[in-house]
């Protein structure tokens, strides 16, 4: 899954938005389950912050994408949902934030790639 923060043209965006509420975005979309979590850390351009993180658990895509959407349903729309991606995104003050998750089937374990990104309208 990606986020992305963007800033509205004509003034920058709130620097570090993303980086404050990495971690609570990780919380919400890493299930207590989950194994070989991997991320990197928040990347800093001058009109956009990204950032992503990767990991295995034995949910089903079904059960794991209806647990992510419970989770992310209060402050995120659904953007896109098919069997193997799905788009959250919000308004932040102008900028749109994003989050991509990409979903993998393989030897009985779901591999899950979590996007975010913070980018101007």
């Amino acid at each position: 899954m990606v986020l992305s923060v963007c800033q509205s043209c004509g003034e920058k965006r709130s620097e570090g938005y993303l980086a404050s509420h990495y971690e609570e975005l990780i919380k919400q979309t890493v299930p207590l389950d989950a194994a070989n979590v991997t991320r990197t850390a928040v990347k800093h351009a001058e009109w956009s912050d990204s950032g992503s993180w990767e990991f295995e658990t034995k949910e089903t895509v079904p059960q794991y994408t209806g647990w992510l959407t419970e989770k992310l349903k209060d402050d995120f729309e659904i953007v896109k949902s098919e069997i193997d991606s799905m788009v959250f995104a919000k308004n932040v003050k102008g900028d749109t934030e994003s989050v991509i998750v990409h979903l993998n089937t393989s030897a009985g374990h779901l591999h899950v790639r979590v996007e975010v990104s913070i980018r101007p309208d």
